[in-house]
């Protein structure tokens, strides 16, 4: 949550947080985000209401918010852009450490490691629902466009 305060004052943005811990609070919490009438939404990925997520897309979208994510699922039902690790990449990495432990290493003794590759996917078709115009150097700029 840091990192995000961080990147909104650089940008001159402010958040607001509505936590939600399981899937009967969504509709709670998306009454709340209707008060607040956001410019945008922002959903972290959580495995927990991860369910949810075509009603929190159809409730974007009819609010016309642009909506963002952490994991290509919810862009895939509808949001516009999700910014993630690279999934193949991380499985290539565990593959490797499974050989490792297997050969005899500690998991202990291993490296935490961090992604180092990325993936942007854009859903062009979300923006125009909700009449927003991508730039063409964001969709230059990303790994997969859902049209």
């Amino acid at each position: 949550m840091d990192a995000y305060e961080r990147a909104a004052i650089g940008l001159g943005m402010s958040i607001e947080y509505f936590f939600v811990t399981g899937p009967e609070e969504v509709e709670a919490a998306l009454d709340r985000i209707d008060s607040a009438r956001p410019d945008a939404l922002f959903v972290a990925h959580n495995s927990v209401f991860a369910s949810r997520y075509p009603s929190i897309v159809a409730f974007a979208n009819v609010r016309k918010l642009v909506t963002l994510g952490t994991i290509s699922r919810i862009v895939e039902e509808g949001a516009m852009i999700c910014y993630q690790a690279d999934n193949v990449a991380i499985f290539e990495r565990t593959v490797s450490y499974v050989d490792r432990i297997l050969r005899g290493a500690k998991p202990a003794d291993l490296p935490v490691e961090l992604p180092t590759k990325y993936e942007l996917i854009v859903n062009a078709k979300a923006a125009r629902t909700i009449g927003y115009k991508i730039p063409q150097s964001l969709l230059a700029r990303a790994d997969r466009v859902i049209e």
